[in-house]
């Protein structure tokens, strides 16, 4: 109670951020999708595009969650040249062509994808704890297992998706998690769709 005052102020965005992370979980697009365009809109008052990098960030994340790839392939990035924000609206951009049967166009946006994790200049400007060569080479995995999946190369989807949770096991500790959703939930699935049962049912306990 004492610290409120201030506390109120300062981590205003940050609040915003649990509930966009919570309402995402939940399977709540309306609650995510409001508190992650709020908290762009904030982070834009204030000038500072490298410090709040997620957030700009977190609203194609929501649409991709929640498959919502009109509202993604109908976006302009307000920003680009940072390696996060070129990385995350590649991975979201790719998921949105595929979903759209543009299989040739997800596969470039993964080439992206790559060419940003393996930039030498990945790791100049932080979004977080976790250094954005790992987080955009998660994507890339991600990705790579989704494109594969469509394809019906589930072995190698599973590889990829395998990699990505690997990959997401190591990202330094931040609350709400520098990745968006858990790796797991699409390995899981691909695991089922394979007849892998009891695996899949490993993964997701």
């Amino acid at each position: 109670i004492g610290t409120y005052s201030l506390s109120h102020k300062i981590h205003a965005g940050h609040a915003i951020d649990f509930i966009r992370y919570a309402a995402t979980v939940q399977g709540n697009y309306g609650t995510a999708i409001d508190a992650a365009l709020a908290a762009k809109a904030k982070v834009l008052t204030y000038n500072n595009v490298l410090r709040y990098q997620k957030s700009i960030a977190a609203p194609w994340l929501i649409y991709k969650i929640f498959g919502q790839w009109d509202e993604l392939l109908g976006e302009t990035p307000s920003h680009s040249g940072l390696p996060y924000l070129d990385g995350i609206w590649a991975y979201t951009q790719g998921s949105a062509l595929l979903a759209k049967g543009d299989l040739t166009g997800a596969r470039q946006q993964l080439k992206n994808l790559q060419t940003i994790a393996n930039a030498p200049d990945a790791d100049e400007y932080r979004a977080g704890p976790t250094p954005v060569s790992s987080i955009i080479k998660l994507a890339a995995f991600g990705l790579d297992g989704e494109i594969k999946q469509k394809a019906g190369n589930l072995v190698g989807a599973i590889r990829a998706f395998e990699n990505a949770v690997a990959l997401e096991d190591l990202n330094n500790y931040t609350e709400p998690p520098d990745w968006a959703q858990p790796m797991r939930n699409y390995l899981g699935a691909v695991l089922m769709e394979a007849d892998r049962y009891a695996e899949a049912e490993a993964v997701y306990r």
